[in-house]
Formats: structure tokens, C-alpha cells, sequence
């Protein structure tokens, strides 16, 4: 029987062994698990602000798209604009271009005109002249012939 009271005192010293060791066992799964928690925990907040960071980064982005494509968007009008302006001042180039031809066209007339009007005046201020020169040295003659009769 001493047997069996040693024997139950050790069992029941190996029960609380157990007992203790079960419990510590189970600490340490609770402790691993716990500690896996809060990785778990840790890893999804730090998911969180690194796609809010990617939502703001894709934001910001997106707003300097847009504004890029107004810039351009203003850019083509205004270059649509520019090449509409061009085109009407090279069509008013031509059109005074047209006009400085047409009135060159009418200086040239105008100027063979008048040197043909100036050479007709000149040649009939000449043959005016030719005659009264006649007539003068007529006179001339005529008033010679009568002094030296009258002399």
C-alpha cells in the first residue's frame, strides 16, 4: 500500500506536472496565436494606408490627367483658331497682292497715256512753234524788204 500511496502522491505530482505543462502548452498557443493576431492586425492596417496612399497617388494622377487633357484640349482650339486666322490673312495677302497688281496695271496704263499725251503736246507745241518761228522771220523779212525800199 505504501506502493500505492507513494504511487498516488507521484501521480498526482505527474498530474500537476501535466496538468502545468498543458497549461503552459496551452499559454504558448494562446500567446502564438494572439501574437499572430496582432502580425495579422499590423499587416492590414498596413495594407489599408498603403492602397489609401495608391488612391490618393491614382487621384492625383487622374487630376493631372484630366488638367493635361484641357491643356491640350485648349491647345488644338487655340491652334484650330490660329490656323483659321492664318488662312484668312494669307486669302487677304492675296487679295491685296491682287490689288497691288491690278493698280500697278493701271499706274503703267496711265503713265503710257500721259507720255503719249506728253509727246503729242510736245510735238504740237513744236509745230506751233516751227510756225510762228515762220511766221516771225517772215515778218522779219517782210519788215527788212520794206526799210530797205524805204531807204
Amino acid at each position: 500500500m505504501n506502493k500505492r500511496a507513494d504511487a498516488a502522491p507521484a501521480n498526482a505530482k505527474e498530474q500537476q506536472q501535466d496538468d502545468g505543462a498543458k497549461m503552459r502548452s496551452k499559454k504558448a498557443v494562446f500567446l502564438y496565436i494572439a501574437i499572430l493576431f496582432v502580425v495579422v492586425a499590423f499587416f492590414i492596417l498596413l495594407s489599408y494606408f498603403m492602397q489609401q496612399r495608391n488612391n490618393t497617388q491614382l487621384n492625383q494622377l487622374h487630376e493631372k490627367n484630366v488638367s493635361a487633357q484641357e491643356k491640350i484640349e485648349n491647345l488644338q482650339e487655340t491652334n484650330l483658331t490660329l490656323t483659321e486666322q492664318t488662312e484668312a490673312d494669307q486669302e487677304a495677302i492675296a487679295a491685296l497682292e491682287q490689288q497691288i497688281e491690278e493698280l500697278e496695271a493701271q499706274i503703267e496704263s496711265i503713265r503710257a497715256e500721259w507720255t503719249a499725251d506728253v509727246q503729242q503736246t510736245i510735238a504740237d507745241e513744236q509745230t506751233k512753234y516751227q510756225a510762228l518761228l515762220e511766221q516771225y522771220n517772215a515778218l522779219i523779212e517782210e519788215n527788212d524788204i520794206k526799210v530797205e525800199n524805204n531807204d
